[in-house]
């Protein structure tokens, strides 16, 4: 994690209860993760490379995994498990669902 609510965080700090946002750092660049009531947005530069949306995606299904959610997908709500199946993934999660 580099950023909470707009202040700079150490790697390990965890966000307090109310965080509105947060970005974490992956090797391609940053992942917005917004919070708004009981729903994330995730959110990349529209000029992000495959790497990146992978990243991204790859927060989206931690995130829905985690809090047993939904990730609204082009095809429609996804659990994380179908998420997995289905989603542009780095390769280490999609060997995870082989």
């Amino acid at each position: 994690m580099r950023m909470i609510d707009g202040q700079p965080a150490f790697p390990d700090e965890a966000p307090p209860d109310d965080w509105r946002e947060v970005r974490v750092a992956a090797t391609e660049g940053m992942v917005t993760v917004r919070r708004e009531g009981n729903r994330l947005t995730f959110v990349v530069w529209s000029n992000a490379g495959v790497e990146l949306r992978q990243a991204a995606n790859a927060v989206a299904w931690a995130c829905a995994e985690a809090g047993a959610g939904r990730v609204d997908a082009a095809e429609g709500p996804l659990d994380a498990a179908a998420f997995l199946r289905t989603a542009e993934l780095p390769a280490a999660l999609r060997r995870q669902d082989s």
